[in-house]
């Protein structure tokens, strides 16, 4: 259909992908900022973005190269939270959406878990100006994030 999004990668590789379908963001330059952060053998892992337009959405992806769960951080809302495998070698990934930042300005995206390398991708959306305050904002982005 019209609005299919599809993740193709090659070979055998431990990949986690989120996809969040939202309506209601500017169609001609969306993305206000995007990230990522990687952290080995640690409790947790974090990014600090600053947006510079008002009521702006956060969007995360994260990957835990363990089997434990994560917390998501203070003011996320956890979206997703799955695992691939059970055994050694196998990961957990998860996402969350925190919005809107106003006015604009600095926002924090995190997760906590047992000490093991995680990775994070972040984006920062912009929502169209007929989008109100409060309203979640609509957006078509497929994010990826692994080791």
């Amino acid at each position: 259909g019209a609005n299919n999004m599809v993740a193709q990668w090659a070979g055998n590789q431990d990949r986690g992908f989120t996809v969040f379908n939202l309506t209601g963001v500017i169609q001609t330059s969306p993305l206000n900022l995007a990230g990522s952060a990687s952290a080995a053998i640690a409790t947790s892992i974090s990014f600090i973005g600053t947006t510079t337009e008002d009521n702006c959405w956060f969007v995360d992806s994260w990957r835990l190269t363990n089997t434990d769960l994560g917390t998501v951080g203070a003011n996320q809302t956890q979206r997703s939270n799955y695992l691939a495998g059970a055994g050694a070698g196998d990961f957990k990934a998860a996402s969350s959406t925190e919005g809107p930042i106003t006015p604009a300005g600095a926002g924090t995206m995190s997760w906590t878990s047992p000490a093991n390398d995680q990775n994070l991708v972040i984006a920062a959306f912009i929502p169209a100006a007929e989008v109100a305050a409060g309203a979640t904002a609509g957006w078509r982005s497929l994010m990826g994030v692994g080791l």
